[in-house]
């Protein structure tokens, strides 16, 4: 029998040999794939003509493991309640942003930034567990689209479920994204409820309403001074030494949960104004949301080289903003 096979795969190859013209690369594997499976194929049909027996080999295939049964609707719901409940005992006041729902796979919401102190809490009802995922997208300036980790949050899923919980504060992102992930372990078993306050009180979004620099005058009248503005933290915002002159007040508005301290002096001399400092004056402006204008007297100034410092003090770790100009009294 095995003279006899080596004879057929002789004639075999000496039928394909002559018909094969030089091939690029792809062709080449294209008929190494087509001699081995017409090989195969003859070798198989003469094997059944020579034994007229075909053994079938099969390979047990791997048990697969039954999901688990999903809760009735009424249940989930019920559920998904008791989870609420514990996030907003947990996290009261006002919802920046919040979601619930029973668990039945991946989840994801855009939101918008918002200002201050951030306090988010999940929690789950029922069985397995959950992980909410917080990613913040940077702005342009950072050079990057890569979405930024901000807090990961896992909650175990009981019958008298314990918040999960994190705070954070959202910098210069562009928005975030809120994912609920890993919920295999729940999927139809649980229910979830999130919850995000700030220490602002009122939700404030990063908007023009909360933008301090369009409180204070853009168009100027004649005689006005400098101004400017900025991000206001523990460190000072410091103005450096620029010349006035005339009868000013300084229109200033600061958004924020704290206060804003003003300092001004004024120097006799401009080519050495930090040893001939003549003057000091510091003022208290009061932080909030949406900032608004206040207006400080300052009076005349002949002449002078003027520095003017912001210092932002506040309980919260989220920074403030603050904008200046100087305007004719």
């Amino acid at each position: 029998m095995a003279d006899d096979l080596e004879d057929l795969f002789a004639g075999l190859r000496a039928d394909t040999m002559p018909r094969i013209r030089p091939p690029g690369v792809d062709r080449v594997r294209r008929t190494v794939r087509r001699r081995r499976t017409a090989t195969a194929a003859f070798a198989g049909v003469l094997l059944l003509a020579l034994s007229g027996t075909v053994a079938l080999l099969g390979f047990p295939s791997r048990p697969r493991v039954p999901a688990a049964d999903s809760l009735p609707q009424t249940e989930l719901d019920r559920l998904t309640g008791v989870a609420d409940r514990a996030v907003t005992a947990g996290n009261p006041g006002p919802a920046v942003f919040s979601r619930r729902g029973p668990v039945t796979g991946f989840v994801s919401a855009t939101e918008q930034i918002y200002l201050g102190e951030i306090d988010l809490q999940i929690a789950c009802a029922g069985a397995g567990s959950v992980t909410l995922l917080v990613r913040g997208t940077p702005g342009s300036e950072s050079g990057s689209t890569e979405r930024v980790e901000v807090a990961r949050l896992t909650a175990q899923c009981t019958a008298e479920p314990l918040p999960a919980e994190a705070t954070f504060v959202l910098g210069r992102f562009v928005d975030i994204t809120v994912e609920l992930v890993d919920v295999d372990s729940a999927r139809g078993r649980a229910g979830f409820a999130y919850r995000a306050t700030s220490d602002t009180g009122r939700p404030a979004a990063r908007t023009e309403t909360n933008d301090p620099g369009g409180v204070v005058p853009q168009d100027l009248p004649p005689g006005s001074g400098w101004g400017g503005g900025g991000e206001v933290s523990g460190r000072r915002l410091d103005s450096g030494w620029t010349p006035l002159n005339g009868d000013f007040r300084l229109a200033v508005a600061c958004a924020g949960t704290g206060t804003l301290r003003v300092t001004l002096r004024q120097a006799r001399s401009a080519a050495d104004p930090e040893g001939t400092v003549a003057a000091t004056r510091t003022y208290a402006v009061a932080c909030q949301y949406p900032p608004k204008r206040q207006d400080l007297v300052v009076g005349k100034i002949r002449n002078r080289p003027v520095n003017l410092t912001l210092t932002y003090g506040s309980a919260s770790p989220a920074p403030g903003e603050a904008a200046f100009q100087f305007l004719p009294r």
